[in-house]
């Protein structure tokens, strides 16, 4: 999101809400900074849903993040379990012989889990076994997913230094 849209954004805010953060200096920055990864569509379907729900206070930022997280979860960036499963079935009848366009037509997540399996087992997959296998190692990929959302990749960038060891904060303590 650019800083016009943030602006836009704590504008929206304000209408809803008499306690809603004023959009100027740190905090203005603050919340352009933390939305940044997030598209305006998304962040504004966000606070439209903290709207339409009727919470007596402004939702804070990490609040519209996991909104935000969860519209886009909800509108298959990260689809269900049973959705999943059913994908990989229709590309298996789709793309029986071609398993690196099976996989690559496959969302994210659920092509990191059909690789892992395996394409032919996928496609030679007799039997509740592998399906119940397939759904389990997808659940808990489909958990990450939602956490990879949550959390940007600019973020893990930038404290990357602290899992080297380093004594520094880094960026993402300032």
């Amino acid at each position: 999101m650019t800083a016009e849209e943030t602006a836009r954004v704590l504008a929206l805010l304000a209408e809803g809400w008499r306690d809603a953060p004023a959009p100027t200096g740190f905090s203005f920055q603050l919340w352009t900074m933390m939305l940044q990864d997030l598209g305006y569509p998304l962040v504004l379907a966000a606070v439209k849903e903290a709207i339409l729900v009727g919470s007596p206070w402004c939702p804070k930022l990490s609040e519209i993040r996991r909104r935000a997280t969860k519209i886009a979860a909800k509108h298959e960036l990260v689809p269900s379990t049973a959705k999943a499963w059913e994908m990989v079935r229709k590309n298996i009848w789709k793309y029986w012989d071609d398993g690196i366009e099976g996989l690559r037509s496959l969302p994210d997540p659920v092509r990191r889990v059909a690789s892992a399996i395996g394409w032919s087992a996928l496609c030679n997959e007799e039997g509740a076994v592998l399906r119940a296998h397939f759904l389990r190692m997808y659940e808990a990929e489909r958990v990450q997913a939602e956490e990879r959302l949550a959390i940007p990749e600019w973020f893990n960038e930038e404290c990357g230094s602290l899992t080297a060891g380093d004594d520094e904060l880094g960026e993402c303590a300032t």
